[in-house]
């Protein structure tokens, strides 16, 4: 990405503060020029749970997030759902914007 123009910047091993303050603030500097391609990639841990009835909601988990099956409030606390991830990308200004999550069950 970078030899293709791209400004790169990685961050590891986030907790939902780090990677929350983080895609804000590169949202906020790169995704607020019209002209300009923004890429979010995530790799990690994923999980769907499911909310009642046949709702169900994916969330990317943070390094802080407890396990779902063992304090189902607390992971809700500290993971970030697609929710979350759908407000971030209608912020962003720049008319190319792509989110790749390649998430994996933490389950």
């Amino acid at each position: 990405l970078e030899r293709n123009g791209f400004e790169v910047q990685i961050l590891r091993d986030p907790t939902r503060d780090e990677m929350e303050r983080r895609i804000e603030d590169f949202i906020l500097e790169q995704g607020a020029r019209i002209d300009n391609r923004v890429l979010i990639y995530y790799a990690g841990h994923g999980h769907t749970m499911r909310l009642g009835g046949e709702r169900q909601m994916g969330y990317l988990v943070p390094v802080d997030a407890p396990l779902p099956q063992n304090d189902r409030k607390g992971f809700r606390r500290k993971a970030l759902s697609m929710q979350n991830i759908e407000v971030f990308a209608k912020d962003i200004v720049a008319k190319h914007a792509l989110f790749m999550l390649d998430a994996c069950s933490c389950s």
